[in-house]
């Protein structure tokens, strides 16, 4: 640690009534940040609805992050009833872009890799380890003023004194004309990293989302000095939409989702390259527990039949998979997140694999 950040640690330490401004704020999160130029893990967790155990789902994935805001997200999903339907989803950001795809088991690859414009929180949704590490938010932002930085005191969570401060989601100009500004609040943990240890988010006044029990563990740089680092978290989402389509939040979570950092999967500093941060489906990931499987189920593609009843049979098998895997991803997602960048990609990727199926299948067989 740095003796300017130790020595306002050490002030911050002693002080009830110490207000740090935007620019104080910014210098300590980047020096504590600063140890940490890239990192690469892997996580798993599920979600679970209240009272619909049949809608439980599972995930396992890998997340690169790199401080200058490229991130890689490949994450394995599947339905935890049945154990059987596995889902895959790959984004890339990079400069600004993002790649997306999605495979499906049994299908592998549906269709061409979308692109869109690329932005920090945009991987931030359901199964995705953005909700687990923030570097996303704090080692891409420029500037916390044009954010609406405001600094909120000091509070205590789980027993450790953490500075609370609030940040618009986009920069302030972005949303000057909207009335319910979608507000970040973080509880933050100066002494161990200046990593949060609860996370909530807000429209307007109404609670959309918190992310708390944020656990925190030593891990060790290769440098041999060692960082605090978050391995476990857990989110309930409160939003949801009544018959108007508006969004509303409810006095307990809808949804609940948990995040671990899988035992020594995580590697710091290896100096990832901007080759890395590609859409590669081959790419030879990590094999730690489920994960290994998951690879398995989606890269397993059945044998085609072409004769004429084995051609119906297979479109029929294919359209009933893509309209229970839309229905799955429909139900399982929480109400504010429907039209997320993220979610909208998934939905899209999965009718126009439904969509390029039929048409191969019913052109095999007219031209048979």
């Amino acid at each position: 640690m740095s003796p300017i950040v130790f020595c306002l640690l050490a002030i911050l330490r002693f002080s009830t009534q110490d207000a740090l401004d935007a620019a104080q704020f910014q210098r300590l999160m980047v020096a504590l940040h600063e140890p940490i130029q890239d990192v690469t893990f892997v996580y798993e967790g599920g979600m679970d609805k209240r009272g619909f155990e049949e809608l439980r789902t599972r995930y396992q994935g890998v997340y690169s992050f790199r401080y200058d805001g490229a991130t890689l997200l490949d994450v394995f999903n599947y339905e935890a009833s049945t154990d059987k339907s596995a889902i895959r989803n790959v984004s890339i950001l990079l400069n600004g872009s993002m790649t997306a795809v999605s495979q499906i088991r049994d299908i592998g690859n549906i269709v061409t890799p979308q692109k869109s414009r690329g932005y920090p929180g945009v991987l931030n949704s359901s199964g995705s380890a953005e909700r687990l590490l923030y570097f996303w938010r704090f080692r891409t932002l420029q500037d916390m003023e044009t954010y609406g930085y405001n600094f909120l005191g000091w509070e205590s969570v789980e027993g450790r004194r953490c500075a609370k401060v609030q940040l618009f989601e986009v920069p302030e100009r972005a949303i000057s004309k909207i009335n319910d500004k979608p507000i970040m609040r973080f509880w933050i943990d100066l002494e161990r990293g200046g990593h949060p240890l609860k996370v909530e988010f807000y429209s307007g006044d109404q609670l959309r989302m918190r992310t708390d029990a944020i656990k925190l563990k030593q891990l060790p740089l290769p440098s041999g000095e060692s960082v605090w680092f978050p391995v476990h978290a857990e989110t309930g989402s409160f939003s949801y939409a009544d018959g108007q389509k508006t969004i509303r939040s409810a006095s307990e979570p809808l949804y609940v989702e948990t995040y671990d950092v899988v035992n020594g999967s995580v590697v710091f500093n290896q100096n990832l390259k901007d080759d890395y941060f590609r859409l590669d489906l081959d790419r030879d990931l990590p094999r730690v527990g489920r994960l290994a499987d998951f690879q398995q189920d989606v890269r397993y593609v059945k044998p085609v039949r072409t004769d004429p009843a084995g051609v119906k049979m297979r479109l029929d098998e294919q359209l009933a998979e893509a309209d229970r895997q839309a229905a799955m991803l429909e139900a399982s997602a929480p109400e504010r997140e429907v039209w997320t960048p993220t979610l909208l990609i998934q939905t899209a990727l999965i009718a126009a694999g439904a969509a390029t199926i039929g048409l191969a299948i019913f052109w095999k067989w007219k031209m048979g």
